[in-house]
């Protein structure tokens, strides 16, 4: 039987066994298929896997790493991106028919935990903080007003006296407006 390789090329960093441990007891469709992770340089001309990218049928990427590639993948039968965006995809002037899907179900948590540390970020003012220390720089009234000050700085708001609006609610949204109405 021969192998088909399935390319895996992001720069999240352990992609290839954060999906094999997604696809536990998924082996018959699998069989036959090996995951073969590699960087967007190793796919172009005179690279380590352009054989391999040439021949694959599946590949799990970010999109724009392969976007300037995918032409040359002869056989894409399926790219599976590993983001929600895939505007550098759809700019190209694509020769091929392949099935387009992203990742869903695995950046919500992720996403969700940047947007809360985000926003505390903003209401503890830690990126003035970040600023005030490169400059060496100590104003207790940037970070505890007493009062409304002439400056706009208002008294930090806890998380739970704040309204969030989201665009959609998939993937993402939706554990975002989980984590909102349960907390952390």
């Amino acid at each position: 039987m021969e192998i088909s390789r399935i390319i895996v090329c992001s720069k999240i960093k352990g992609l290839v066994p954060c999906i094999e441990q997604k696809l536990e007891g998924m082996e018959v469709f699998l069989s036959g298929y090996v995951f073969v992770n590699c960087t967007s340089e190793e796919l172009k001309e005179g690279g380590k896997h352009r054989t391999d990218w040439q021949q694959a049928e599946i590949v799990v990427a970010d999109p724009n790493l392969v976007a300037p590639l995918l032409n040359s993948a002869k056989n894409l039968k399926w790219l599976s991106s590993t983001w929600a965006g895939v505007n550098s995809i759809m700019t190209q002037d694509l020769k091929g028919n392949f099935l387009l899907t992203r990742l869903g179900g695995c950046f919500g948590e992720l996403v969700s935990e940047y947007v809360f540390g985000h926003i505390l970020a903003i209401e503890r003012r830690l990126f003035v903080g970040l600023d005030d220390q490169k400059q060496r720089v100590w104003n207790p009234e940037t970070y505890f007003p007493l009062t409304e000050s002439p400056t706009g700085n208002q008294r930090p708001r806890k998380l739970s006296s704040l309204t969030i609006g989201l665009l959609g609610c998939g993937d993402i949204g939706s554990v975002v407006a989980r984590t909102a109405k349960l907390g952390f």
